[in-house]
């Protein structure tokens, strides 16, 4: 199991190098971006920001949640992960059919939380 993690590190360092890449480009060309007209190139790059940048914050909040809610029945977190593009927890606890729904929910919950913050 562990390969596979080290393949989904190695794909996520790549994407954090093109986020860093996009976040300098985006610096550099700050001024020029907020006029108008929108072009089919601003609107290109806000849609790679919208990828490269807010992804990894966004995976780091519905993980979160998923520990919050476990947290929240009385579970624990044994094990999580957290690679910017991908992750994990692993909760432990004696969760009734509903709760362990809920845990579930959780991080689709922090992810819609993270969009409509953006």
């Amino acid at each position: 199991m562990s390969g596979i993690f080290g393949l989904f590190n190695i794909i996520a360092l790549f994407y954090v190098f093109k986020g860093v890449q996009v976040a300098i480009k985006i610096g550099r060309e700050w001024t020029s971006l907020r006029q108008e007209p929108l072009t089919p190139t601003k609107k290109q790059l806000a849609e790679t920001a919208a990828f490269f940048i807010a992804v990894p914050p966004a995976v780091a909040l519905h993980e979160f949640f998923h520990a919050l809610a476990t947290w929240m029945f009385g579970g624990k977190i044994v094990d999580f992960g957290y690679g910017f593009f991908w992750g994990y927890v692993v909760p432990v606890g004696d969760f009734s059919a509903a709760q362990n729904w809920f845990i579930a929910l959780a991080g689709t919950v922090g992810s819609l939380t993270f969009g409509v913050g953006i």
